[in-house]
C-alpha cells in the first residue's frame, strides 16, 4: 500500500463510513481517482486537523489563519465576518462545545 496523500475531489467521496463533500480535503492511501487533485499544504493541514475527533488534540494556536479557515470550513463552522486568528480559534472552540 502507498503512503497516504491528501486530495480534493470534485464529487462526493466515501471513505469507510465517512462522507466528504465535493471540495473537502480527505486523506487516503487508495490510488488516485480521476476527479481527485492533490491538496495544497493548507488543505492538507486542515484535513489532518479535521481528522482528529477532538480539537483539544489539535494545537489551534500552531495553525495559521488559512489553515484555521480551512479547518472551520471542513467542519461546517460558519466564521461569518470573523477575521482575526484569536476570534477564529474562539469560534471553532465554541462550535466544538456540546449544546446544553
Amino acid at each position: 500500500m502507498t503512503n497516504p496523500k491528501t486530495y480534493i475531489s470534485t464529487s462526493p467521496v466515501y471513505q469507510g463510513s465517512t462522507y466528504y463533500r465535493p471540495g473537502e480535503p480527505f486523506t487516503t492511501a487508495e490510488p488516485k481517482n480521476a476527479d481527485w487533485e492533490l491538496a495544497d499544504p493548507v488543505e492538507r493541514a486542515a484535513a489532518e486537523a479535521a481528522s482528529k475527533t477532538d480539537h483539544q488534540d489539535v494545537d489551534l494556536d500552531a495553525l495559521g489563519v488559512p489553515e484555521l479557515k480551512a479547518l472551520a470550513a471542513s467542519k461546517g463552522v460558519n466564521l461569518g465576518e470573523v477575521k482575526s486568528k484569536a476570534d477564529i480559534i474562539a469560534v471553532i472552540k465554541a462550535a466544538d462545545e456540546p449544546a446544553l
